[in-house]
């Protein structure tokens, strides 16, 4: 769904702070768009240092699965997805 939404926005870079905000209240998890290791919108706060492409990360005391997908070039969008 998020990528999908994505791909359907042609002014994405423009509002990714609203397309974090769509795809958390549609799936519930913390969406986070980073450009390297500048923050570009997020639905959580700082989140992670480091967030791994796929996989698992601790944040917030919990443990989180991670999902990722390249928008647009050098641009990253990292579902967290609470495990329980």
């Amino acid at each position: 769904m998020a990528a999908r939404l994505a791909r359907l926005a042609s002014a994405l870079p423009k509002h990714y702070y609203d397309y974090a905000a769509t795809v958390r209240i549609y799936t519930g998890a913390e969406v986070f768009v980073r450009s390297g290791s500048s923050q570009l919108a997020s639905t959580g706060g700082a989140g992670p240092a480091i967030l791994p492409v796929s996989g698992s990360v601790p944040y917030r005391g919990t443990s989180w699965l991670v999902s990722s997908f390249e928008p647009r070039a050098s641009t990253r969008v990292y579902l967290l997805i609470p495990t329980g």
